[in-house]
This record gives C-alpha cells, structure tokens and sequence, in this order.
C-alpha cells in the first residue's frame, strides 16, 4: 500500500515539475527578444497596406530608411521596412513573413528580400521560424525535412534551454553598447586576424532547401519578388569573396525571385557596431544605392 501511494506521489510530483517547466519555458519565449520582435513584425503586416514591401535581416533595418526610399520614389509606393535578425530569425522567418504579407497585404504589388552573407552559415532557425509561424501550416517545412512534427510545440513550452537563454537576451539587450568600426573602438583588422568571422566561410546544409523553399512557394503568386544582399564590411568581403559568390551562384538559380547582383561594402568609417550594419549618417547614402539598383525593377 505504501509503494502504491509514493508511485502515485512520484507521479504527481513529475507531472507538477514538468508542467511548472513548461510553463516557465513558455513564459521565457515569450519573453525573449526574438520572440517579441517577430510578434511586433506580424501585428505591422496585419495593419499594413504598403505596395512595397521590404524583408531581412538587421542589415536592412540599419541601411534601408523606407520613408526616404518611397521619397526617392516622389512617393508612387507606400514603403515598408520589416526587418528581423540574421542568426535568429534568418530565410525560415523571411519565409514565413511572406506568406503573411501575400496573406494580409491586398495591395503588395514588390517584396523585396534583403539578406546579409552571415545569414548562409546558419542552419534552420527554429526559433525564427516558430515565433513568426502564427497560424500558418507547416506542410512544406516538414516535407523538407527541416522540422520535426511538434517541433514548434517543444520549441515554446518544452524547451528549459529558453530559460537561461532569456536572461542572456535580456542582459545583452540591455547594454548599450558604442562600439563601432567608426568611432576606432571595433577593430576589424584584430578582429580578422583572430578569426572571428570563420562562419563566413561556409554554407549551412539547409540554406538550400530555406531559399528554395520560398522560390518554390512564389511560383503561383501574383507579386514580384527580388533578393538584394544587405551591407557587409569591405574588409570582411575581401576575405571571404569566394564563398560570397559561392552563395551568389545559387541566388542566380532561383525561378521566381530576381538576384539583383549589385552590392555595397563600405569601408571602416562608414560601419556601425556590427559587421553589416552601416552607421546611422551614411543611412540614407546607403538608402540611396539600394534605390538606384532597384528603381527600373519598381
């Protein structure tokens, strides 16, 4: 009888410890910068109406002001800027924020995709996919291999990693870092020297599929659709061009979105606190370039 009852109580205790995790997980996804970003990103798609609209990484946010561009346009196009994150949201939120922009948006008439080279050595972000998923399906994703049936489920509220990684976030977010390659306090050469930029060297095994994935996914849709690459340092471009025009080389396969193949790569004093952010004062020169290489296609 005794045994009985401590099985019984064993049970319960585990069932109460897993759900008391669970809800503590959940609760560190939903509050973690990645997963606020992209509930941010979906309510502006919700309210949005623009003809063109721009998706990417924080490249774009740094290096794109939409206001000026739809200026540049004398304003023919109502402009949107949608931007997310490289490494944790990457082409599986791109993806999915396509798919709510064609879902949403009547009067889209341009998307264009705007990605930093960083983005190829990263393999399937399940986190930037699940927190932008909202209620779209997940037919293709699986049938790529690229995620597990429940995988979103176990990413939200059996993930316990979440919970460390909350307080990572939210530490780094609230430093306020002045940093740059501008002011002479981010030092690109010691940087390159210590290798800090290897994963540039490779592509991620999934990168195919991701990019494909979306191609395959525009065919049928009445919009049109173009990938320009964001702005990355000169010097980091210089070491590693070949794998730069490796990534290049499957752009130009695409079907139904166009590579443009024009890029910029500003020098050190025009960079901000991260590789492929450009300074806030040279935004809107930087705005300028992505207008000239765009406008005939607008």
């Amino acid at each position: 009888m005794a045994n009985k009852r401590f099985i019984k109580l064993f049970i319960f205790l585990s069932l109460l410890s897993i759900l008391i995790l669970s809800q503590m997980a959940f609760l560190s996804y939903s509050k973690n910068p990645l997963a606020i970003k992209s509930q941010i990103r979906l309510e502006q798609v919700k309210k949005d109406n623009s003809q063109i609209v721009f998706v990417g990484d924080s490249s774009l946010e740094h290096g794109l002001d939409e206001k000026y561009f739809s200026t540049l346009l004398n304003n023919k196009f109502k402009v949107s800027n949608l931007a997310l994150t490289a490494d944790a949201h990457n082409l599986p939120a791109t993806y999915n924020m396509i798919r709510h922009i064609l879902t949403e948006n009547k009067n889209v008439k341009y998307i264009v995709m705007m990605q930093n080279p960083s983005i190829w050595h990263t393999e399937f972000s399940q986190g930037g996919y699940c927190s932008t998923l909202g209620n779209l399906d997940n037919k293709l994703v699986k049938k790529e291999g690229l995620l597990e049936s429940f995988g979103c489920f176990k990413y939200k509220y059996l993930n316990i990693n979440a919970i460390r990684e909350l307080k990572k976030q939210l530490e780094r977010k609230n430093k306020k870092s002045t940093k740059t390659y501008k002011n002479g306090k981010l030092d690109i050469k010691e940087q390159l020297a210590k290798n800090k930029f290897y994963k540039f060297d490779k592509i991620a095994n999934s990168k195919i599929k991701e990019i494909n994935l979306i191609d395959k996914y525009l065919q049928d849709k009445n919009v049109k659709v173009y990938y320009v690459q964001g702005t990355l340092h000169y010097d980091v471009y210089k070491k590693y061009k070949d794998t730069i025009s490796k990534q290049h080389a499957i752009l130009k396969t695409l079907k139904n979105i166009t590579f443009i193949e024009k890029f910029i790569y500003p020098e050190n004093k025009k960079m901000g606190n991260s590789e492929n952010h450009i300074a806030e004062e040279y935004k809107k020169e930087v705005t300028e370039f992505y207008f000239s290489i765009l406008k005939k296609y607008l």
